[in-house]
This record gives C-alpha cells, structure tokens and sequence, in this order.
C-alpha cells in the first residue's frame, strides 16, 4: 500500500456518496477510525479493506495505487473537508449546548422541589404562614429564571442551526446509554424506597409536626432522585439528533416551566383557600409525574 490510499479512500468515499459517518456505519468502525485512514495515521484490515472496496464500487488496485488527483479533484476534496470540520464545529456547539441546557433544567426542578421542601418545613416548624409562601417563591423565581433563560438558549442556537449532523463515535453513544439505564434506575428505585419508608415512618404515632417532618422527607429524597432523571432525559438529546425545527418538534423541556408554575398555583390554592397545607404539597408530584409522561410520549413520538 502507498501514500495514495488516504486521498483515494476521501475521493472514493465522497463519490459514492458517504460522509465519514456513513461511511464508519457500512464498514461496522467508528468515524474517528475513518478519519485516521484518510490523515494516513493508520491502515485498515486486509479484510475490511475488501469490504471497503464493495462497498465504494471499485476494485483495491483503485484504492490503493492509482492516483486520484486530476485537475478539480483536489479543490473539492478541500471544500469537502471545510464542509466536514464546519460540521464538526457545529456538532461541538450543540454538544456543549446540550449540557448547558440540561444543567439549567434539572437545576431548575431541584430549586422549586427544593421550595417545596423549605415550604413544608416551616410548616413543621410552626413559622407563620407567610413564610412557607416566600420560601416557596424565593426557590420558584430561581427556578423558573434557569427555566426560561435554557429555553431562549435551545431556541436561538435552533434558529441559527436547524440541523446538526451526528458526528458522535457510536462507542461514545453506546457507553452513554449504559449509564443513562444505570442512572434511570437507581433514581427510581430510590423513589420507591423513598415512598416505603415515608409510608412506614407514617404509620407510627406522632403529631402533626412530625407528618409534616415525614412529608418533608419525602419531597427532600424525591427531589434529590428526580433531578438526575431529568438531567439524564435532557443530556440524551446529544445522540438522538433529528431535524430542530420547532413546528416539527416540542421538547418535554418547553412544558417543564408551565407544568411546574401551575403545580405551584394549585399548592398554594389548595393551602390558603382551603387550608390544605398538609396535603397539598401532592400538587408538585402530579407535576413531576406530568413531566415524566411528556418525556415518555416525546421518545415515543421521536422513536427512540
């Protein structure tokens, strides 16, 4: 093999019609793999190499001897790779977009759980009841604050780039999904735990302050369960890369805020109107199970 292969493999490969990432797919490796053979930083397989050549309708003597350089071809080969490196440079952006965005949800949810918490707990403290009120909205305005400003972020950098091409290594996707299922069901199982204890704890004798010490408890482990969940939920959107159009697609993300906002009104009409205080904290888990069925449906929907 000589020193043409590299530039033939990318002339090849660009002919028949493969991106890098395609082209990695068909031949069962990774893109960075590709990206090697065709810098001349490393040599692929004999038997991957016939699979190669199949697969670029050409014969090895092509791909490896000949020179593919007529006049143009070395032009468009490096408009080829500036289109490649823009794209890779996109991707990058999304990617950190993604986590940015993804820390300011599930930071958003951990702040209005965690009002809820502080609101219960000046209940159990007996503070008077103005307190709970601006505890909850204290956490509430944080919260919806870190909600909008991810929203208005995922937005603009929809609008400027309406589609991003997967340029992940598969690898990288396939290690992600085992720790998205390994940090799916560590939360869920702490939910359950969460529920059996509270549900133990309230079948012993006590007053009212302790129920109130037990509720709050319960929303402190949930809260502290739920906010990976929903951090994983958004961080996955790094691998499942589609069209970013807002007609085509509503994120689970843009009903976090409203779902939330309203769990909060029907806390505090429950509690004030109707003295509802002790129980009404069920608002906000109806409205974290609201937010889990949206992110089942969108997955279903994007078939996932």
């Amino acid at each position: 093999m000589n020193n043409h292969f590299p530039q033939n493999l990318s002339i090849l490969r660009r002919r028949a019609g493969y991106t890098q990432e395609s082209f990695a797919e068909a031949l069962g490796v990774s893109r960075q793999a590709v990206g090697k053979w065709e810098s001349g930083q490393a040599l692929p397989e004999a038997a991957t190499l016939l699979t190669m050549a199949d697969l670029l309708g050409c014969s090895l003597d092509l791909l490896m001897r000949e020179s593919l350089t007529e006049e143009g071809e070395v032009d468009a080969l490096a408009v080829c790779r500036e289109q490649e490196e823009a794209d890779q440079a996109v991707y990058d952006a999304y990617h950190a977009m993604v986590g940015d965005f993804s820390k300011k949800i599930a930071a958003g949810v951990f702040l209005v759980l965690c009002g809820v918490t502080a609101a219960v707990l000046t209940v159990a403290w007996a503070l008077p009841e103005w307190t709970a009120v601006a505890a909850l909205f204290v956490f509430l305005i944080a919260g919806v604050y870190l909600f909008i400003t991810a929203g208005m972020a995922e937005d603009d950098f929809k609008e400027e780039y309406p589609e991003v091409q997967p340029l992940y290594d598969p690898e990288e996707k396939r290690e992600f999904q085992l720790r998205f299922r390994l940090g799916v069901a560590l939360p869920v199982m702490g939910i359950l735990a969460d529920a059996a204890l509270c549900g133990i704890l309230a079948t012993m004798p006590g007053g009212e302050a302790r129920e109130m010490y037990i509720g709050a408890l319960f929303l402190g482990v949930l809260t502290l369960c739920v906010t990976p969940l929903v951090y994983l939920g958004c961080l996955s959107d790094r691998y499942e890369l589609r069209e970013m159009s807002r007609r085509e697609r509503r994120k689970t993300s843009d009903l976090c805020g409203p779902i939330m906002i309203l769990a909060t009104a029907g806390f505090l009409l429950w509690g004030l109107m109707w003295d509802g205080w002790k129980v009404s904290w069920v608002c906000f888990l109806v409205g974290a199970a609201l937010v889990a069925l949206c992110q089942a449906a969108q997955n279903d929907r994007d078939g996932r």
